[in-house]
């Protein structure tokens, strides 16, 4: 049979629970601020065309330098 200390331990955490799921929705309300739904829309889609910008930047030169190793490689 478990201890009911274990019982009444586990639920000293629930307060501190509970304040952190409400500071977490405050903040999610708090985030867009006065910004419309458009505004949001925009800058989610500035920073996914950002995001993709630089992972094919990245892409590039590491076929870039795949490419001189091969070449180091062939002419060795």
């Amino acid at each position: 049979m478990e201890s009911p200390t274990k019982e009444v331990m586990a639920w000293r955490w629930v307060p501190s629970i509970l304040a952190d799921r409400k500071s977490k929705k405050n903040g999610v309300l708090a985030e867009p601020g006065d910004r419309s739904i458009e505004e949001l829309e925009l800058e989610r889609d500035s920073m996914l065309i950002e995001l993709l910008a630089t992972r094919a930047k990245g892409e590039k030169a590491e076929q870039t330098a795949a490419a001189a190793a091969g070449t180091a490689a062939r002419t060795k």
